[in-house]
């Protein structure tokens, strides 16, 4: 249930609150007031998509915050805790923030989310219903949805089992074409793939061989160089042959003078300290210098073999195809190719088996999945009759005595479909239905697609008669309902309000209306004005007692709340609407 919202430099608002109860709330007040924004924040609040245009002029961001309240075990309340909201006495605090830069920020409860997780959770919380979702209403897809809705429980196992059949032949469909590929691929391609396999095997190239035999060269060339080097350097660390002294040697001298007073104070113990570090780092260095001396030797034979050996890996990348830049090594590319390929070759050499088998599971899949169709669509069918029967109770308590709601479900021929019944049908993700929705408005009249012939007052009523039907299979707790009235007026308007108070008892409704015969079935009555300075405040929004609905009513129907004989007739709506039917 929504709680409470709170919107700040939204629009014409200012900072206002607004504390909803259950039941039945409805928001009026004159045109232009702010009641519509009041949903546009909540639609933002849960999602919607943010524009700056909404931040009110000279402000710097525009800020909604709505408490909602998420019961034990709903299922928004653990896509909340999987974001690391709190949730204290049973409420979470939605948030968002829009910048007059069009930046936006979205919170729950303290914790940062994406928008799409305020769209998730709020799909299964709150249900928004204006003119965009009865438009909504006129797309198969959707007439679809609301379908499967209606099911609830006992269709959903159908649903599940058909879209794990569509997953499955999917999967044989594309292990399918793979194998083809593999059987299509050119006798020229064969050729160059057995030509690497059999080259490859042939020098027998190793990861990072290439750096190391390039290394390896270059050690052999120049073995005289490096050996002179490392002799006059080990000669200048350890001494000479002729008793030439040598770094240790020095250093050496230097420790046995700060020996003999290192004792006498504290600056020549440190400076021996010091001594010691260096001292047995040049000794391992010396250590190396001549371990490294003594490995270099000239060998002519292995130059010869590794020259001969980097113009063989050379030869072979040539020849196949260097790498991309980004690899650091070519012949570890070029390994992976090798053994890609080798794997093709000897693919293909079972290829007729597999292929065979493959298309053996693709029939089984196909047949599994018109199965799952045909099962689904029973079900389905079941449920269109009710759902018909129950929406057209409601539409004609809606002043449309004579009409008839139906529900069409259909097939389409298709090249590529399911065999079913002889005939192979069109199929999605969604089964092999096309659901259409169709109201025959009058007596005597034929049956219309909601697309095609309902006018918008209809469609609202229709889409509340849906929603009051759909009430008791839905986890929804708060329904909102932006121009239901839309085309509507009189005894329809009344029929509006007894529905929408229907449904009140099921789950929580907020409406915005300007029809009083609508407003007289609130349970809380709300009022929006705007200040003299055009702006919406705490003070503009007022839940009205008795006293001032009956004036509010007056000015909703004769715009004059003064009169006497506007005020009697409020009176008379909210006794009828207090009568039950």
């Amino acid at each position: 249930m929504l709680e409470e919202i709170r919107i700040r430099c939204l629009g014409v608002i200012d900072d206002a609150v607004l504390e909803l109860t259950e039941g039945l709330n409805v928001l009026t007040g004159e045109t232009g007031a702010g009641k519509t924004m009041i949903l546009t924040a909540l639609n933002l609040v849960l999602g919607g998509k943010a524009d700056s245009a909404l931040v009110r002029s000279g402000a710097e961001r525009a800020m909604v915050t709505a408490r909602i309240q998420l019961e034990q075990g709903h299922p928004a309340r653990q896509i909340a805790l999987d974001v690391g909201a709190e949730i204290e006495e049973e409420s979470a605090i939605f948030s968002r923030t829009i910048t007059d830069q069009g930046r936006t920020r979205a919170l729950i409860s303290g914790s940062p989310v994406n928008a799409s997780t305020l769209t998730e959770m709020s799909s299964e919380l709150i249900a928004i219903h204006a003119q965009s979702a009865n438009i909504r209403l006129l797309r198969s897809n959707a007439q679809r949805e609301i379908l499967d809705k209606f099911g609830g429980a006992d269709l959903s196992p159908y649903f599940l089992h058909y879209q794990v059949a569509f997953r499955e032949l999917r999967e044989s469909e594309e292990s399918l074409v793979r194998l083809r590929d593999l059987g299509a691929l050119a006798d020229k391609e064969v050729s160059e793939l057995e030509a690497l396999v059999e080259e490859l095997r042939r020098v027998g190239p190793s990861s990072g061989e290439l750096d190391r035999i390039t290394e390896e060269i270059d050690r052999l060339q120049f073995v005289d160089e490096l050996r002179e080097a490392a002799h006059l350097a080990h000669e200048v660390v350890a001494g000479g042959e002729q008793d030439e002294l040598g770094a240790l040697n020095l250093l050496a001298t230097a420790m046995k003078a700060l020996e003999r007073v290192r004792d006498k104070g504290h600056e020549p113990k440190e400076f021996y300290q010091r001594l010691s570090d260096p001292i047995f780092l040049l000794g391992e260095l010396a250590t190396d210098l001549a371990a490294y001396e003594s490995s270099l030797d000239a060998d002519p034979v292995r130059l010869e073999w590794l020259q001969e050996r980097k113009a063989s890996l050379i030869s072979l990348l040539r020849r196949f195809g260097r790498p991309a830049e980004t690899e650091s090594d070519p012949l570890t590319a070029l390994i992976e190719r090798a053994k890609d390929a080798e794997m093709k070759l000897q693919s293909r050499e079972n290829l007729s088996s597999e292929i065979e088998i493959a298309e053996r599971a693709l029939k089984e899949r196909r047949q599994l999945l018109a199965e799952a169709a045909i099962d689904l669509s029973k079900v389905r069918a079941k449920y269109a009759a009710l759902i018909a029967t129950l929406v057209t109770e409601k539409i004609r308590e809606l002043a449309m005595p004579n009409a008839e709601f139906t529900i069409s479900m259909q097939t389409r021929s298709s090249d590529v479909g399911l065999t079913i019944d002889g005939k192979t049908i069109a199929y999605s993700s969604s089964g092999v239905d096309d659901v259409e929705m169709l109201l025959t408005a009058h007596a005597g009249g034929a049956p219309v697609p909601l697309a095609k012939g309902a006018s918008g007052g209809e469609l609202s009523r229709v889409m509340l008669a849906i929603e009051v039907v759909l009430a008791s299979n839905s986890a929804i707790g708060t329904f909102i309902f932006d121009e239901v009235d839309a085309g509507v007026g009189g005894k329809a308007a009344i029929e509006v309000g007894r529905q929408l108070a229907e449904l009140a008892k099921t789950a929580q409704v907020v409406v915005v209306t300007h029809l009083a015969q609508v407003a007289a079935f609130a349970d809380s009555h709300y009022t929006v004005t705007k200040s003299e300075s055009g702006l919406v405040s705490q003070s503009n929004i007022r839940r009205l007692s008795d006293e001032e609905r009956v004036i509010e009513l007056a000015r909703m129907l004769a715009g004059q709340e003064q009169s006497a004989n506007a005020q009697r007739h409020a009176i008379e709506l909210l006794e009828l609407a207090r009568v039950p039917k």
